[in-house]
């Protein structure tokens, strides 16, 4: 059976994702009721293959389709909203490695959403058409040229973009070489045997080294759809979402966009959440993942949220999450604050930080919760850290992994922790 996860469908293309889930995803759209439907892809190998399965599900169920190429998901959700698009479909498996591939829906209002998938086909006798349209991506360009602000720019000077070899090479030249600003562009192909493998959000190391190397002002990085950014400060230092998200919100509040609360989740660091407290914003935890982000934002009337992935969503403007359009917001927020994003993120004190990733079989991602022993020492571990640290353990939602996160103003009694939480977790 074909199901929706927590972003999508996505899999290693030919076992989990393969061309015959996406004709059906695609016919499943068909039997909404639809009559034009955008579909778009990341760079990834199998990319086209699943475009071109998809649209066949849709012709088949008699509705158009029209083909952008190469988009990032930022611009699947703009352009379904700006263009009255039934849905927006984009391949993609975001941050994964070049083997996966995945789905993502977008609804006409632009935020993501999913179809429910199954028998029987739906066979139109009037077929859909189906246009390819390459200059469709022009308009969300223009989108980001004008997100720009002109009139405070000057501060930053020059910027590096890691495109992690992914979507955001298709329009991120041209919509941040407009703002005046000198553009360097690193991972910058779009062989998708190379996405996410460098100059990535996952993999910023390269991008920091470039940005001191060529004494640039910041570096932006986003994954293989560009729905994340993680920026890397003057000093070649990461900026994490959680950091963004701060310098975003203190410039909202400045200049009177925000109602002093943002979104963000429960495994933001302490030291984060007090850098809020303390520029009188209320953070408003919830769930990890950006649908949970999304859908606190949508209950509350909150207009910013995002995560320490760099998923940030400002739903004054979009209904998903951009990482473009949230370096374009950053930069502007640099530019009105006439600092340095060193100096912007240098107040917040972060408590020590440490997380790991622990494989498990599929299905047995909640197996610890029944553990005696994993309880036993979620008890010890708690009496250790006292007030000033805790223990998160939570199953991911898009990977057969268990994530466990270790915090505390103890930098050596976090690293007994984790170590013996993962012993704990790998003995299950």
């Amino acid at each position: 059976m074909i199901k929706f996860g927590t972003d999508g469908i996505r899999g290693v293309y030919g076992e989990a994702v393969t061309p015959e889930v996406a004709f059906m995803v695609g016919n499943a759209i068909a039997k909404q009721n639809v009559k034009k439907v955008l579909v778009a892809r990341d760079t990834r190998i199998s990319g086209d293959t699943l475009a071109t399965s998809v649209a066949s599900g849709l012709l088949a169920g008699g509705v158009d389709v029209v083909y952008a190429g190469a988009l990032t998901s930022g611009g699947v959700g703009y352009l379904a909203k700006k263009n009255k698009f039934d849905y927006g479909v984009m391949l993609t498996a975001s941050h994964n490695t070049p083997e996966y591939n995945g789905i993502k829906l977008f609804a006409p209002d632009g935020f993501k959403t999913k179809v429910d998938v199954g028998q029987p086909i739906l066979l139109n006798s009037k077929p859909g058409k189906f246009l390819q349209d390459n200059k469709i991506k022009k308009e969300y360009i223009n989108f980001l040229k004008q997100a720009f602000d002109k009139e405070k720019a000057g501060f930053v000077k020059s910027c590096a973009l890691g495109l992690a070899h992914g979507a955001a090479t298709s329009v991120a030249w041209e919509a941040f070489n407009s703002s005046g600003i000198d553009i360097s562009l690193y991972g910058a192909s779009e062989d998708g045997s190379k996405i996410n493998s460098e100059y990535a959000s996952v993999n910023i190391k390269k991008l920091g080294e470039r940005v001191v190397e060529n004494k640039l002002d910041l570096g932006l990085a986003f994954d293989g759809d560009a729905d994340r950014v993680i920026a890397v400060d003057e000093n070649g230092k990461e900026v994490c979402g959680d950091k963004i998200l701060y310098v975003i919100a203190k410039y909202f509040k400045e200049i009177g966009k925000l109602d002093d609360k943002v979104v963000g989740t429960i495994v933001a660091n302490t030291g984060i959440k007090h850098a809020f407290r303390d520029i009188g914003i209320d953070f408003v935890s919830t769930d990890v993942g950006d649908h949970h982000v999304t859908a606190k934002m949508k209950e509350e009337g909150i207009i910013l949220g995002g995560e320490k992935s760099g998923h940030i969503m400002m739903h004054d403007k979009l209904g998903a999450e951009d990482g473009l359009l949230a370096g374009v917001v950053l930069i502007n927020a640099i530019n009105h604050f006439q600092k340095s994003l060193g100096e912007l993120v240098a107040d917040i004190k972060m408590f020590h930080y440490k997380t790991a990733s622990v494989r498990v079989k599929e299905g047995a991602k909640d197996k610890y919760m029944e553990s005696l022993r994993f309880w036993e020492f979620m008890e010890m571990a708690e009496s250790y850290l006292t007030r000033t640290g805790r223990v998160l353990i939570r199953p991911s939602g898009t990977e057969p992994v268990v994530r466990v996160l270790v915090e505390g103003e103890d930098e050596k009694l976090c690293d007994a922790v984790l170590k013996e939480a993962v012993s704990v977790l790998e003995s299950l």
